[in-house]
């Protein structure tokens, strides 16, 4: 038995030594169900979100890929860090996949970070909300949700001002102050950038009530409005009818085709490094793919 499994490890060994470039997931948050007290560490059965889905993809086709160790619910700054580290200690070129508050990290590094800009090959942000979000103004407008939030941010291992951070007016700030940065990593890295809006808005009724007035008839996820994930330079996507928890939930029930999607992200990217599209790997699409990725 453990032959066989030696084996199998050295098979796919090879299979990833064979790609020419690796993935690098930088999820967004509740990518875990552990919660922290103290030093004590618990686990919740609660949704998770992963890139199960792309991650099974990209092992099939025998190109690496792994997940940055970052804690989802810390702040920016630190998490930037590991993504810097992570991309300087692969040996290969590295293409950065991340969602939602992920995407906001990997900007950071790559902002603050320009010496890995020449070995990442490309950059695909789903569901990022660089400009902020509406739920983050609602939580850090009032001290009782703006301490229920700090507190479950901690309670979640993070230091709590990630919040702060997602804030409209905090992001925007950001972003105007780094823009000339961005368009220097837009202009050399291939980016990707995938916008949604859910297909049910809610009723007018409703639309006045707290928290839920941050949907009310602006074109949003549920999570983070539309316009808040593009990014200035980057090549923009839009689909209709996909949720937040859409774009990464683990089991994906929603007819939007995740695979197809970022095969189509991958494509450019390996015709824009390499100069010629790899039959293999970039050029299946889906059945649904046309159908699912409008530009």
């Amino acid at each position: 038995m453990s032959f066989l499994f030696s084996l199998l490890l050295t098979l796919i060994s090879s299979a990833s030594a064979e790609s020419p470039y690796e993935v690098l997931f930088v999820p967004g948050m509740h990518t875990d169900s552990n919660f922290k007290v103290g030093s004590f560490e618990f686990w919740l059965p609660l949704p998770r979100l992963s890139f199960k889905d792309i991650s099974h993809y990209l092992d099939e086709e025998g190109i690496a890929n792994h997940f940055a160790p970052i804690e989802a619910e810390a702040n920016i700054e630190p998490n930037s860090e590991v993504i810097r580290r992570e991309v300087k200690k692969s040996d290969k070129p590295v293409f950065i996949v991340a969602h939602s508050r992920g995407g906001v990290d990997a900007l950071e590094a790559l902002i603050r970070f320009p010496e890995i800009r020449e070995k990442v090959i490309g950059f695909y942000a789903i569901q990022s909300p660089f400009w902020g979000t509406d739920l983050s103004d609602f939580l850090e407008r009032h001290e009782f949700t703006r301490d229920l939030a700090k507190n479950y941010l901690k309670f979640r291992g993070g230091e709590g001002r990630l919040v702060h951070q997602l804030t409209t007016k905090r992001r925007s700030q950001y972003m105007l102050a780094h823009a000339t940065e961005i368009q220097k990593i837009t202009a050399m890295i291939p980016t990707f950038t995938l916008a949604t809006r859910m297909s049910v808005l809610v009723p007018k009724p409703l639309r006045g009530v707290q928290p839920i007035h941050w949907v009310g008839n602006l074109s949003s996820d549920g999570v983070v409005p539309t316009s808040s994930m593009y990014l200035p330079g980057a090549k923009a996507y839009f689909v209709n009818g996909v949720d937040h928890l859409t774009g990464i939930l683990r089991v994906n029930e929603n007819p939007f085709s995740r695979v197809a999607a970022f095969k189509e992200m991958l494509r450019q990217v390996v015709t824009s490094r390499f100069g010629t599209e790899d039959e293999t790997l970039a050029n299946r699409e889906s059945q649904n793919q046309k159908e699912t990725i409008t530009h």
